[in-house]
């Protein structure tokens, strides 16, 4: 079992110092509660801070913001991610910050004993300000049966531009994109987002640790729960994806018809012969519907983050 954390915020909004004030607050209540939701005497616990800025600086050419950087940032931390979930070997330290905490539920002061393998809770420290980002890390969630909350830091705009100005010349991000992002922000409202914690900067971290507390008894039975797409919105992708489709066969089926129709001795010796094609392409798409249906679904289902 794991929990995936998603930081949502602009550039400048306080999210890596969200998540360092976090780690250090929530080992006084977080242990107990991870493990009462999954019903162990005792766990271990480790606090992961999977931060961006960190991979970029491994990977920067120190000239600048360089949106291509980013981008394969993103890959990494996403990889990263995976990675911590499948408990592999060979993370490198310097691209996250790991806290391991152990605890047991009663309060004797015998020695500390864990009877489970560590649980991890990774905070994915990026600004996600896109719905699609940050669906890409649900579906990573899923993938590993791990729950999936997220906290979105909110802090005006001309407070993010103010502190990204004063950062190091390498990790200052143009104005642009930020008013860009400001203006493209995505607020979590999404079936999936339901475990979605708001934190205004200014306000006691210890309220947001208490919150996430008591947030992951949820995001565990959800992760080991499946989560139903909102009916209407499943409905009107699947016939989109579909007509889609059906055009697409139309065209084919009319490409087959006009080359027949182009040998002029067919045409010259059997004159019925165009509407004997347009009535079979007719029922050849009838026909085909069902299947074209079937397909939308099945891909429907493979882009859905609860049937990973």
């Amino acid at each position: 079992m794991a929990f995936v954390v998603v930081l949502c915020g602009l550039p400048g909004s306080g999210k890596s110092t969200v998540v360092r004030d976090l780690m250090t607050a929530l080992p006084s209540t977080i242990v107990q509660s991870c493990a009462s939701a999954l019903g162990m005497a005792c766990t271990t616990i480790g606090l992961w801070h999977v931060e961006i800025d960190a991979i970029m600086d491994n990977i920067s050419s120190g000239t600048g913001f360089d949106p291509s950087e980013w981008r394969e940032a993103q890959v990494q931390t996403s990889s990263v991610v995976k990675t911590i979930l499948s408990r592999s070997i060979g993370v490198s330290s310097s691209m996250i910050t790991p806290l391991i905490i152990s605890s047991r539920l009663d309060t004797s002061p015998s020695t500390i004993i864990p009877v489970a393998p560590p649980v991890p809770i990774i905070f994915v420290d990026d600004n996600m300000h896109l719905r699609s980002m940050r669906y890409s890390f649900c579906k990573l969630a899923r993938q590993f049966r791990a729950g999936y909350l997220q906290i979105l830091v909110q802090c005006p705009v001309e407070t993010c531009l103010s502190r990204n100005a004063a950062r190091r010349s390498d990790r200052i991000v143009p104005e642009s994109v930020i008013i860009d992002m400001d203006n493209k922000m995505e607020v979590p409202s999404q079936h999936w987002e339901a475990n979605t914690l708001h934190y205004h900067v200014g306000d006691p971290i210890e309220d947001l640790a208490v919150n996430l507390k008591l947030s992951l008894p949820q995001a565990h039975a959800m992760a080991c729960a499946p989560i139903f797409a909102d009916p209407e919105a499943t409905r009107k992708n699947r016939d989109i994806t579909a007509a889609s489709l059906a055009h697409q066969a139309d065209l084919a089926a009319r490409r087959v018809v006009a080359s027949v129709l182009s040998d002029r001795a067919t045409a010259s010796t059997s004159p019925g012969v165009a509407m004997a094609l347009s009535q079979l392409k007719k029922e050849y798409l009838v026909a085909l519907r069902p299947d074209l249906n079937s397909y939308a679904i099945e891909t429907e289902e493979q882009d859905d983050p609860t049937k990973a």
